[in-house]
This record gives C-alpha cells, sequence and structure tokens, in this order.
C-alpha cells in the first residue's frame, strides 16, 4: 500500500492508502463514492456521523435559556405597561380632583386656588402611598396651575417605577357651565 495525501471535504488533508497499482481517485471514489462523506453503499461514514452528532450536543439548553429570556423580557414589557396605565389612571385622578377642587375654592371667593388644587393633588399623593394599594415613590405633584376667568386648568405628575418614563402628567380643565 502506497500513503497517498488527498483533500477531503474541501478543506484540510486526509491519508489514503491505496493498493498497488489503484490511482489515488479510483480509490476515492470505489470507498466513498460521489461525495466524500458517503460510501458507494450509501451509508455515511460514521466518523463524519459521530461528529455531527457529538455538534448538536448543548443547544437544547441554549434554545431553553434563550426561550426563558425571551419570556422575561416579555414579561417586563407587560409589567411595564401596566404600571404606566395605573399611574396614567392616578394622574388623570388627581388633576380631575386638583381642578375640581380649585374651581370649587374659585367660586367661594378664596385668594389661591392653585393652593388649594397642590395641597388635593399633595393629599392624593399621600393617600395613595398610605393605602398599601400604591407604590412608595408615587407621589403626586402639582405641575402647573392657571386661571382662566372662572375656569381652572391644572397639571399632575405622578412618578412611575418605569426607567424610560419616570414621570406621567395629565392635564384637566373645571369650571362653571354656561347656562342657555
Amino acid at each position: 500500500m502506497t500513503p497517498m495525501i488527498m483533500p477531503l471535504f474541501g478543506c484540510g488533508a486526509s491519508v489514503l492508502y491505496a493498493t498497488d497499482g489503484m490511482p489515488a481517485e479510483r480509490f476515492r471514489l470505489e470507498r466513498y463514492g460521489r461525495w466524500p462523506h458517503r460510501r458507494l453503499d450509501g451509508r455515511s461514514d460514521p466518523r463524519l456521523v459521530r461528529w455531527l452528532r457529538g455538534a448538536d450536543r448543548g443547544s437544547g439548553t441554549v434554545a431553553g435559556v434563550m426561550l426563558i429570556m425571551l419570556v422575561a423580557v416579555m414579561l417586563s414589557v407587560v409589567a411595564a405597561a401596566g404600571n404606566l396605565l395605573v399611574c396614567q389612571t392616578r394622574a388623570r385622578a388627581a388633576a380631575d380632583l386638583a381642578a375640581l377642587s380649585a374651581a370649587a375654592a374659585l367660586r367661594d371667593g378664596a385668594d389661591d386656588p392653585c393652593g388649594v388644587a397642590s395641597a388635593v393633588a399633595s393629599a392624593f399623593a399621600r393617600e395613595f402611598n398610605g393605602s398599601g394599594t400604591g407604590s412608595g415613590d408615587a407621589a403626586a405633584r402639582l405641575d402647573s396651575c392657571a386661571v382662566d376667568d372662572e375656569d381652572v386648568q391644572t397639571t399632575v405628575s405622578v412618578a412611575t417605577q418605569v426607567p424610560f418614563a419616570p414621570h406621567v402628567a395629565r392635564s384637566s380643565r373645571a369650571g362653571p357651565v354656561a347656562c342657555e
């Protein structure tokens, strides 16, 4: 037998032992068939099959970890959206309450209706913080208060627990309705 070096699988080189007088190309075709990883009888080379089976080992673990990470990201997005919706509702309620109380104070002749609105927004924040239903930092604060004739417009912001939206602000307007 004569050792011959032939490239297999498109890269690298393998040593093939051909019998005396047989060309290496004919030996390769007789042993492997048309493709280097197949034999003439149609079966795959056992070395290649063992290598391919070993290359797939651990892929289920990676897929499982990726699935768990995807579920965690989706749950955090849902939790953030829920927190934003709850905080928007609280900001809307605080703005409505502050505007109504400021309009009532203006109607009753109070000197500072915006001070009344600020006190109501602070009381609203204390109520949610003390009731156990709100988060510890869900403080509502009066951002702006404007008196226009008999109408009062307030803007209240509420802190959220979402990193990219630290505050949610809502406006409300209250005043008497003209009778016709």
